[in-house]
């Protein structure tokens, strides 16, 4: 009866340590994929709508460009 107790408890406590290790892993993985996703939503948008305000500035293309293709950009980046 002891060994059958000391088994069941042993399995129990190694099941429940692999659930906690997944879960874990997994609220990591989320964690990262959030931090991705804000990377590249509001970082990625405003570098690239800082080197098209210097295209502005240096003549290469005008505001009216700029503003259009920042809207594309922020509408497909954001979905603003």
């Amino acid at each position: 009866m002891n060994s059958v107790l000391l088994v069941l408890v042993r399995d129990g406590v190694m099941a429940y340590v692999l659930i906690c290790v997944f879960m874990c892993a997994l609220i990591c993985a989320l964690i990262c994929a959030l931090i991705c996703a804000l990377i590249c939503a509001l970082i990625c948008a405003g570098g690239l709508n800082y080197v098209l305000l210097v295209l502005v500035r240096e003549g290469v293309m005008t505001s009216l460009q700029q503003k259009a293709i920042d809207a594309q950009i922020n509408t497909w980046l954001r979905g603003v």
